[in-house]
């Protein structure tokens, strides 16, 4: 903060009144005070070798020094050194902050030290060209209207470059003027000064006979006579070289205007916030832009230290134990004391930020200074990383699974601790080891294969394999291994591996004891569909002893029926799947049933789709038992007066809609048969049998013949656990 000061001293020292030895004299004596230990520094400016010092300035093995070299090639140098009566033991190596201090101030004082040369030429320059005004000759010339005659003198000539002989007129004068907005303008002023007999003046471009662009000043005015204007008269000046000074003056303001803005910025644009209060009253007296910007509170509203800490720290208790700790370690004088790391304030938006501060008392000035530096992007940094170590520690050193890394070579470069878990075996007598001698011989060539895959892409799951653990006995574990080999912290394969070793005997327990079930299960369906051919061959030897065709027909339905009971039981058993069936094989079995057992009645062609989905077993049975009844209904009645026909079964299933149509074209049913009041045998077994399926069914017959047969019904298969 005392270089701020020292850098805001110089800048206060007015390069228009102070000439350039008062001005480094003042400076000489500034410069000292911004540095930490100002008693014991001393000066010198050296300005192209005139000195300005402080009192008893001797340079010693000490010192700082910066040079500069101006515009005009003079040159400037600074030179801070401690007082010769200061011991070798007491001097203190300069602080880097000193060293950008004595460059900025090099800066400024080269800026004022230019600023003054230009002003002093300009001074000296406006002298000369006004004693050159009074002793040199200015040029003439006259225009008289009478006798249409213009006169230039020697000096006019010589401005324009034309010869001595040249003879001037009206016309090739006005032409002398560059073209355009120069000409226009000089036209205009003589217009105007005989229109209203004023005189004129004006700075305008020409271009000489050479063809040379000379700015000039011309002053006109008339003469009268009688009220009417006969002569015009006036002066012209070659003012090129004053021109191109005034315009050198601008760029040389432009400069140093610049310069200034640009130190200006660097003070507003430090990374850290600075400000001065008032220590008596705590009233501001400088604050700069990121200082606001870091507290996140406009300049206006910080105006004092009661209202800093009041709306910086809302919460009252904390408020009270932040500025009890900064007042201690402000009145204990200690340096060290003062500066107070990972500050929690709010901002006026409320967001929380986390700041560094330090203060540095000057009691003598009454004048705190306060700097701080937002660190809240690097506390969170900071807490990231350590929820991140956190969770590493979480997920794989304290994890149930084991996680390994594995490099190229197949060796062990990283084990978790899981492995004392898992296989019994310490990560540290795994680590460096060859991967592949814990693995089952068997299971190597499966490994290998999958990290060959593992080349090609990012990460790949493989199949339970068996390791080695710490007594020799193998274990089963299903890993997930990830392509790591690009990322420099790892540089391999990482395994993260799961122990799976009682799931893996638990299936093989129960694939075993689901054969043995399979095999039992399929058993009792053989016999049950051996028992229900036994009982069809006893009911058919009924019928061949029966005379009663009455009762011969009901036995055929019977055998009809249990042979499509049958049918289920055998395909079950074939396919060995005791929970579905495809509905394409029971139509298949079913059809060749009923044809087998109606041969010979009717020559009947029974047509049915090819379909690809399946039914459970329990809605299989009563479905199939529809169709038997349906299909041999057809048999029986609708070609009794024809010779044969044809029955067309169509079936498909729309999401979990199962709908059957079953259509003949025989003589159509009676219109004295109602459906609702039908009390047939296979009529009450179609609606048992339907309202089983939760169905919905209809009878069909219209007038051209023939009769349809359509069933409805939602397929239900997550009772067998399919779906």
């Amino acid at each position: 903060m005392k270089g701020l000061k020292c850098i805001h001293a110089i800048t206060k020292l007015d390069d228009y009144t102070l000439d350039v030895e008062n001005l480094l004299g003042k400076a000489a004596e500034i410069i000292p005070q911004g540095f930490q230990f100002e008693q014991k520094c001393v000066c010198e400016i050296d300005y192209n070798g005139e000195i300005c010092s402080t009192h008893s300035f001797q340079l010693n093995g000490q010192f700082l020094k910066s040079d500069k070299t101006l515009i005009d090639g003079t040159k400037l140098t600074i030179t801070v050194c401690y007082r010769s009566s200061i011991s070798e033991e007491e001097f203190s190596d300069f602080l880097d902050e000193e060293r950008e201090l004595i460059e900025t101030i090099i800066c400024q004082l080269a800026s004022k030290i230019e600023r003054i040369n230009t002003r002093k030429n300009i001074e000296h320059q406006k002298q000369i060209f006004f004693k050159s005004y009074s002793l040199a000759d200015i040029g003439t010339w006259m225009y008289d209207f009478e006798n249409q005659e213009l006169f230039w003198s020697e000096v006019v000539k010589k401005i324009h470059e034309v010869p001595d002989d040249f003879v001037p007129t009206l016309n090739n004068a006005v032409e002398f003027y560059k073209e355009g907005k120069d000409r226009a303008e000089i036209l205009e002023l003589v217009n105007k000064a005989i229109e209203t007999k004023q005189p004129y003046f004006a700075e305008l471009q020409i271009v000489t006979a050479k063809g040379k662009n000379v700015w000039i000043r011309t002053v006109g005015d008339v003469e009268e006579e009688n009220g009417r204007v006969v002569r015009l008269f006036g002066t012209i000046q070659d003012i090129e070289n004053q021109k191109k000074a005034e315009l050198n003056l601008r760029k040389r303001e432009r400069e140093l205007n610049e310069r200034n803005r640009f130190i200006e910025k660097v003070i507003h644009s430090l990374p850290i916030g600075i400000a001065l209060n008032k220590i008596s009253t705590g009233e501001r007296q400088l604050m700069n832009n990121q200082f606001a910007e870091i507290y996140g509170w406009p300049e206006e509203e910080l105006i004092d230290v009661e209202t800093f800490f009041k709306k910086l720290h809302p919460n009252k208790e904390y408020r009270t134990k932040i500025k009890e700790q900064v007042l201690s370690d402000i009145e204990s004088g200690d340096p060290e004391r003062m500066k107070w790391d990972e500050i929690k304030v709010v901002t006026k938006t409320g967001e929380k930020r986390v700041v560094n501060a330090m203060n540095i008392p000057l009691f003598d000035q009454d004048l705190m200074i306060s700097t701080v530096t937002n660190v809240t992007e690097r506390i969170q940094a900071r807490q990231k990383l350590e929820l991140n170590e956190q969770r590493f520690k979480a997920l794989v050193q304290e994890a149930s699974d084991l996680v390994t890394v594995i490099d190229l070579k197949g060796r062990l470069k990283y084990v978790s601790p899981t492995s004392e878990v898992v296989l019994g075996i310490k990560s540290e007598d795994a680590a460096d080891k060859d991967f592949f001698s814990f693995i089952h011989p068997d299971d190597q060539e499966i490994i290998m294969g999958d990290i060959k895959k593992l080349l090609f892409s990012k990460r790949y799951e493989i199949p339970p394999v068996r390791l080695r653990d710490v007594s020799g006995k193998w274990r089963w574990l299903s890993s997930v291994v990830t392509n790591m080999l690009n990322e420099p912290a790892v540089k391999g394969f990482v395994v993260n591996a799961h122990d799976v070793t009682d799931r893996i005997n638990d299936q093989i327990r129960i694939k075993n004891s689901l054969e043995e079930k399979e095999i039992l299960l399929s058993e009792i369906h053989h016999r049950v569909k051996n028992n229900l051919a036994i009982v069809s061959g006893i009911l058919h030897l009924q019928a061949l002893d029966e005379e009663n065709e009455e009762v011969i027909d009901k036995l055929s339905d019977s055998i009809s029926r249990v042979q499509a009971i049958a049918t289920i039981h055998e395909l079950l058993y074939q396919t060995r799947d005791f929970s579905k069936l495809a509905f394409s094989g029971i139509l298949a079995n079913l059809i060749s049933g009923i044809e087998k057992t109606m041969k010979g009645t009717k020559e009947v062609k029974v047509m049915y789709p090819k379909v690809d989905y399946q039914l459970s077993m329990f809605q299989a049975i009563p479905a199939a038992l529809i169709l038997n009844e349906v299909i041999t209904n057809a048999y029986k009645h609708a070609f009794k007066q024809v010779d044969g026909g044809n029955i067309n079964v169509k079936s498909k299933l729309k999401g979990k809609m199962v709908r059957i149509v079953i259509e003949d074209d025989g003589v159509g049913m009676p219109e004295s048969v109602r459906l609702s009041e039908a009390s047939t045998m296979g009529m009450r077994i179609i609606d048992i049998l339907a309202k089983q399926l939760e169905a919905e069914y209809s009878y069909n017959s219209p007038e051209s013949g023939g009769t349809t047969f359509t069933i409805e019904f939602k397929r239900k298969m997550k009772k067998q656990g399919i779906e």
